[in-house]
């Protein structure tokens, strides 16, 4: 279960009353949400002048032709 949300009586409780549990009444949401990425591609230059960049995971890939960032499942 993702969260618990106790909800009381809108009316008082009269006092001397015994508490019987719960009625537990579940709601299924789809959250749909935007998560951003950053992925910081190390560069180093080596003595010889080669530049060195580290590569994106195999399931990211970019085209730079829609700059669209399209990820494979």
């Amino acid at each position: 279960m993702g969260r618990d949300e106790v909800i009381e009586p809108a009316e008082p409780i009269p006092a001397g009353s015994r508490f019987k549990g719960y009625r537990d009444f579940v709601v299924q949401d789809l959250v749909i949400e935007s998560r951003n990425t950053r992925y910081r591609l190390a560069r180093w230059k080596t003595p010889d002048g080669q530049t060195l960049i580290g590569q994106l995971p195999k399931a990211v890939q970019v085209s730079n032709e829609l700059k669209l960032i399209r990820i494979r499942y």
